[in-house]
């Protein structure tokens, strides 16, 4: 792995750390909560690679689990492995495409749709297995599409402003 892919991955990581850590969850039930911005160091590193966007995905669970948060957050964090394997995934064809700019952002918006689709419903798993009733689950899939969706947003203009400096290769 290139030493620039690395540093990336442990800036990553610690940003993945820090955001949970120094942070107040938006929605303080354990079942549901959400902490701005707590995604965008995995999406960022979706566009860097699948083992940057593990690595990522991992740091932030520990991140988690070093505030002392209760297991269904950090089982939920750990959730996002998932949706940040296939997103990465998706990108690493994306970025094997010739460049069409036309195109290239209809294929980052079904990014955007997959990765929501299996984030809101890995989250659902976790917190059915904690919080079975339908209201949590309810407010839970709104929470968690609309928290994605903002981090999702500002990964992008993250990930173009870093493109823009040559920070990291990127679509």
């Amino acid at each position: 792995m290139k030493t620039k892919k690395m540093v990336t991955a442990a800036l990553l990581v610690s940003l993945g750390i820090v955001i949970p850590t120094i942070s107040i969850p938006i929605i303080p039930d354990p079942a549901v909560s959400a902490t701005l911005a707590a995604h965008v160091p995995i999406i960022v590193a979706m566009f860097i690679s699948p083992f940057v966007a593990i690595v990522t995905a991992l740091g932030t669970t520990l991140g988690f689990i070093l505030k002392g948060l209760p297991i269904v957050v950090s089982l939920r964090a750990f959730s996002h492995i998932i949706f940040a394997i296939v997103g990465s995934l998706m990108l690493v064809k994306i970025n094997g495409k010739p460049f069409n700019t036309h195109f290239i952002w209809l294929r980052i918006f079904i990014v955007y749709i997959v990765t929501l689709i299996l984030h809101t419903a890995s989250e659902l798993l976790v917190i059915r297995l904690i919080a079975p009733d339908t209201v949590h689950m309810m407010v839970g899939m709104g929470i968690f599409m609309l928290h994605h969706t903002i981090d999702f947003a500002i990964s992008i203009a993250i990930v173009q402003a870093l493109k823009s400096v040559r920070g990291i290769d990127a679509f």
